[in-house]
């Protein structure tokens, strides 16, 4: 049985997976360490600047990222991930530029401190995350699926170890430091570790000219410009309207806040990550192929309702219950407020939970307009809802409440779709 599972080790795609799985876990295994040696307010200003470097990230590349598994020869791909590189360069200087005019205006205020030190981290943290989303991209072309998995466990378990050990060694800022080293780690090793990988040799460029080769990547930006045209607005627009809730909420009601908000959001997160992404995969596989084939799913999304709702409610209800207490044993007293906050939004993590491998089938059924709308709509709603509450509590709230709203709605809208309802008739 051992030397089955070692075997299976080997090979490339499963690795990757245990990667994802590994990835996953260690962050959240060693949470109630870190949460005992940094405050709420360290991790308010962290996770501040964190959710301005996913909201950057997300347009580093402009989105061309994806074009990368597209072009037929393998040049034209090396040359898109040139270009992404030089693309996520650009953007990391510029959201630098934009947040250091909105923070000195009063406009908007991320930073706690009195020196550009986050805005720094920002620019950092954007360009690694547009490095990390191109090199992925090219291995998942190549099919170097090794030298990805181990890059990205070395990346999330030097990011622990490394903020663990910068608070013991007295350094300031050391959650910061931990994640940019982590993300340094995951380049530098998918660079040393990739025999297939980013092997531009010389002959690439002597063979040919600059000229050619710069043409030659303007003209394929040109051909993949839907990415930067239709996609780039969408999921800025999804990955907006939860991550900047952080920043928004240390604007409003201080950067302690923030902290006991960024911890809450990760732990119901983690249901997410751990269960319901998988499942997510299998009910993609089977609604996909029977998509393909012209037949009916309606089977398919009533049996995984069932099953996510059965798998939710425990996680959600003890949270409900007892949010509070298990805070307090787990990641320490300071942490209290964030167990309330945690028993208020176990509806909303409910729901998310049930919803996540069902909203497959509205992009299955390319219904991509609804999902953009929808998306828009909760976005403003969630602004309306910021700007009129008047305190945290409040505004979480009116948070869980637009959320759960969301996510009712992507249920029954993909049992629309799915030909759930006929089934009744």
């Amino acid at each position: 049985m051992m030397t089955t599972f070692f075997a299976k080790l080997k090979n490339p795609v499963i690795l990757l997976m245990l990667s994802t799985v590994v990835s996953q876990i260690v962050p959240l295994l060693f949470m109630p360490w870190i949460s005992r040696v940094y405050s709420p307010g360290d991790f308010g200003a962290y996770g501040a600047a964190l959710s301005i470097i996913s909201f950057f990230g997300i347009a580093a590349c402009l989105r061309y990222e994806l074009a990368i598994a597209l072009p037929k020869s393998e040049r034209d791909a090396r040359l898109i991930l040139i270009a992404t590189l030089a693309i996520s360069t650009i953007v990391s200087i510029f959201s630098g530029v934009v947040l250091f005019f909105l923070s000195s205006s009063g406009f908007f205020k991320i930073i706690p401190y009195k020196n550009l030190a986050e805005i720094c981290f920002v620019v950092l943290g954007v360009g690694f995350v547009g490095a990390i989303q191109s090199l992925s991209a090219f291995a998942n072309r190549v099919g170097d699926f090794k030298s990805l998995a181990i890059s990205r466990i070395i990346q999330n378990v030097s990011v622990v170890a490394f903020q663990i050990g910068f608070f013991y060694f007295g350094m300031d800022r050391g959650l910061y430091w931990g994640y940019l080293l982590g993300q340094a780690f995951f380049v530098v090793f998918i660079f040393w570790m990739g025999a297939t990988y980013f092997n531009l040799n010389k002959k690439f460029f002597v063979f040919f000219s600059v000229k050619f080769l710069t043409v030659r990547s303007l003209g394929l930006l040109r051909k993949y410009s839907g990415f930067l045209k239709y996609d780039l607005a969408a999921a800025l627009l999804n990955t907006g309207s939860s991550v900047l809730v952080i920043p928004m909420i240390g604007y409003k009601y201080g950067i302690e806040a923030s902290g006991l908000f960024f911890l809450v959001q990760r732990v119901i997160s983690a249901p997410v990550l751990f269960v319901s992404s998988s499942l997510a995969d299998v009910f993609r596989s089977n609604v996909s192929k029977k998509r393909r084939e012209g037949l009916d799913f309606s089977l398919d999304f009533l049996k995984m309702l069932r099953l996510t709702i059965m798998l939710a409610i425990a996680p959600a209800a003890i949270l409900m219950l007892w949010g509070e207490m298990a805070f307090i044993v787990v990641f320490g007293a300071q942490w209290a407020k964030a167990g309330a906050l945690a028993s208020v939004m176990a509806m909303m993590m409910f729901f998310r939970f049930s919803s996540y491998p069902l909203s497959f089938v509205i992009v299955v059924m390319q219904k991509q307009k609804v999902n953009f709308f929808s998306n828009a709509l909760t976005f403003v709603l969630l602004l309306a809802g910021f700007y009129f509450s008047e305190s945290m509590n409040d505004f979480v709230r009116i948070y869980v409440f637009i959320y759960s709203l969301f996510y009712f709605f992507q249920i029954i809208y993909s049992a629309v779709l799915s030909g759930v309802f006929r089934s009744f008739r």
